[in-house]
């Protein structure tokens, strides 16, 4: 889906957007529904060098704030769980979790190495599905 992404107040640049590169979508979401939010968490966590307690503190630093981002992307692409669930569950809006689903997609089409990186968390999600 091709898709207008607002840099900053002047500039736009057009994108695809598209999930991981080199992962089946529908692969990913029966792997997120049998795997789970806690495994899911860990695994994000350890990509991201956090502590599993840091998703569900208030705060706006980067560094936690796009771990979180990432888990409510995979758990909202996986259509398992409601958008209000996945809110509650990070003491959050329902509006924040479609905000972070699209800024992770649009994140994904426009920097290759974060793309590599949510590939790789996707592969350990289907992979702990499979074993």
């Amino acid at each position: 889906m091709i898709m207008d992404v607002r840099l900053n107040r002047y500039q736009t640049r057009r994108v695809d957007t598209k999930p991981p590169t080199g992962i089946n979508i529908n692969m990913l979401k029966k792997s997120v529904a049998y795997v789970g939010i806690e495994a899911i968490e860990q695994l994000v966590c350890s990509e991201f060098g956090i502590e599993k307690k840091s998703l569900n503190i208030t705060t706006r630093q980067r560094q936690t704030v796009l771990p979180r981002q990432v888990m409510m992307y995979f758990l909202s692409t996986s259509n398992l769980y409601t958008y209000c669930f996945i809110a509650d569950a990070y003491g959050r809006n329902h509006s924040t979790v479609l905000c972070s689903k699209r800024l992770i997609e649009d994140l994904m089409s426009v920097d290759s190495k974060f793309n590599d990186r949510v590939a790789n968390i996707a592969r350990n999600i289907i992979y702990k599905a499979l074993t």
